[in-house]
């Protein structure tokens, strides 16, 4: 893809990155600074800010208009419908049911249930309780590059010049060991996780991430961290269900899969054209206490919810 297709897809680079990328090569060169990093993560590192975090400086409240206005720019260059439906049906979320968590707040900010280009999306926003002891970061942002392998893998990739032993950690920052990442490496790394959204009606909770759903995560302005879910809603539409038959007559060693499939979508659809225009929709999420030791850092995720309703007319 050329530069000038990059810059309409995701936006002019801002001066604010550039500077950064700057600073941020030239303090490979200092005795004291992250360690080095080869020409794929330093490409990796670049790529991520540019699409994913480079323009967090911006000093508005960065909610969904902002983000698909801002940070995610490819649906204004190649799906202009699905920008426009998405902003139409944007709505503020105001009946939710706040989680009681000991380490984070979390909150629903907004929501879009565009059922013309079927496609639901949904903004969270999450703090620490305790900002003095506790620093929050997306879940992803942990080993973003995928170069983690651990201690005792480590022998076993040693033609990879990027396989590592310990954790790095994606920030404004930049891309690298967790205590030169963290704003604060006196404070606790605490990492947020919310990947999908259930329908919630008569009395039943239901996945509706039947076909795809994407998410991405990274730090506000003002500390927040925020997560935009993107669920596809593809089951809304009946040939949906031809699709399923399809795939069944090709694939007929997976028929029990494709039959739950279908069963799911034929319910959902069922629950959401007697909903008087009206859903609850919950969002299951984790908060992680980061660790070097990877067993306990697993143990310690905490798993949660946090439940809203919004308008689908």
């Amino acid at each position: 893809m050329r530069n000038k297709q990059l810059d309409r897809a995701f936006g002019p680079t801002p001066d604010l990155f550039t500077r950064r990328i700057d600073q941020t090569l030239q303090g490979l060169k200092e005795e004291k600074s992250m360690k080095r990093f080869s020409i794929r993560v330093a490409l990796i590192a670049a790529l991520l800010l540019a699409l994913l975090g480079g323009i967090a400086y911006a000093l508005i409240s960065q909610g969904l208009e902002w983000y698909y206005n801002n940070r995610f720019l490819a649906y204004q260059e190649y799906q202009p419908e699905k920008h426009e439906a998405i902003l139409h049906h944007l709505q503020a979320v105001a009946h939710q049911q706040l989680p009681e968590d000991a380490l984070v707040d979390v909150e629903v900010r907004e929501a879009s249930w565009a059922a013309e280009q079927k496609v639901l999306v949904i903004s969270l926003a999450a703090v620490p309780k305790d900002a003095q002891r506790f620093e929050l970061h997306p879940q992803w942002n942990l080993d973003a590059d995928g170069g983690y392998v651990g201690a005792d893998a480590l022998d076993s990739y040693a033609d990879d010049p990027d396989a590592r032993a310990e954790h790095w950690l994606w920030t404004e920052r930049g891309f690298g060991p967790i205590d030169e990442a963290m704003q604060d490496p006196t404070r606790q790394l605490i990492l947020f996780d919310a990947p999908t959204a259930c329908l919630r009606m008569a009395g039943r909770e239901m996945s509706m991430a039947l076909s795809s759903c994407s998410m991405d995560g990274y730090v506000s302005e003002s500390g927040e961290v925020m997560t935009v879910l993107e669920i596809a809603l593809d089951w809304l539409d009946p040939a949906y269900d031809e699709g399923l038959l399809e795939k069944m007559r090709e694939e007929p060693q997976h028929t029990g899969l494709f039959q739950e499939r279908l069963h799911e979508a034929q319910e959902l659809r069922s629950l959401v054209q007697s909903s008087g225009g009206r859903v609850a929709i919950s969002v299951p999420y984790t908060v992680t206490i980061y660790s070097p030791d990877d067993l306990q850092m697993h143990n310690s995720a905490r798993q949660n919810t946090i439940s809203f309703e919004m308008e689908i007319r």
